[in-house]
């Protein structure tokens, strides 16, 4: 029989998300606000977009140039509801 078992107690580390930077908020119809943002993974960048932590959409990138194209291109598809309203980030015109 063998020695191993999935219940050994042994876990591995959590996966890393480290945001890097917020690429857009908007206010939705529900007055709710949705957020995209870029992330450092353990396998390279990935763009969020969702309701704090109710997660909507993500992809993975292999380099931040393509991370923040998906975030435009989720910008785009939220922004065909015209009832979304994009909101200023902090800090910028």
């Amino acid at each position: 029989m063998p020695d191993y078992s999935p219940f050994d107690g042994m876990r591995s580390a959590p996966a890393r998300l480290e945001l890097v930077e917020v690429a857009w908020p908007m206010r939705a119809p529900s007055g709710r606000i949705l957020e995209c943002g870029v992330y450092q993974t353990d396998f390279g960048y990935e763009a969020r977009m969702g309701y704090g932590e109710n997660l909507l959409a993500s992809q993975y990138a292999q380099d931040i140039e393509n991370a923040r194209a998906y975030a435009l291109r989720f910008h785009g598809d939220a922004s065909q509801n015209p009832r979304f309203v994009d909101i200023p980030l902090q800090g910028k015109p």
